[in-house]
């Protein structure tokens, strides 16, 4: 409780707009452009959470927006990157070791063989990311840009999710691919 107390403080102090946990959030948390999240009721979250907004990445400008929806459980080990916009509906549950991200280094259609230095390049975004209400994510899942995941759909471990996919959907594999409709 004492640890809860102490992260409210420094980021009611610290940044431009307090970011209110209404749940449990263990350490550490790594936030990076605060400001652009907006986080529901009764989130409970494990070690290591990183959630980050990228505003400016080298000369470049970005819009970011994170959402996050009501009674949202993360496990450890989940990386939220966001330079357009990740939003992530209520009564989600999601495993450890997940990366969800709606950018990349570089425009893979413009990316010439003799670009090795793949941190001078601007972020690029296909699409933001959107996941449903009532959605499981599994242990070391990979949510990429551009993804669309209906609500009360389940994404088994080790996936990797790129694409649209409808409501009541059991996704699974690299890539991920929908292999059962929940009834």
């Amino acid at each position: 409780m004492k640890l809860l107390r102490i992260v409210k403080y420094l980021l009611t102090h610290y940044f431009y707009q307090p970011l209110r946990f209404y749940g449990n959030v263990q350490s550490p948390l790594f936030l990076k452009g605060k400001k652009y999240i907006e986080l529901g009721s009764c989130f409970n979250g494990g070690n290591n959470l990183r959630f980050e907004c990228i505003d400016k990445y080298l000369e470049f400008s970005y819009s970011p927006r994170l959402i996050i929806g009501h009674d949202v459980s993360m496990n450890n080990n989940v990386h939220i990157g966001v330079i357009l916009e990740v939003v992530i509906g209520d009564n989600c549950l999601f495993g450890s070791n997940i990366l969800i991200t709606d950018h990349s280094h570089g425009d893979t259609h413009k990316f010439k063989a003799t670009q090795s230095v793949y941190k001078i390049l601007e972020l690029h975004s296909s699409g933001p990311v959107r996941i449903g209400s009532n959605v499981w994510l599994g242990d070391n899942v990979s949510i990429l840009d551009n993804t669309r995941i209906g609500d009360n759909s389940i994404v088994g471990a080790n996936s990797v999710v790129k694409g649209s996919f409808p409501a009541n959907s059991i996704i699974a594999g690299v890539p991920g691919k929908v292999i059962r409709t929940i009834e």
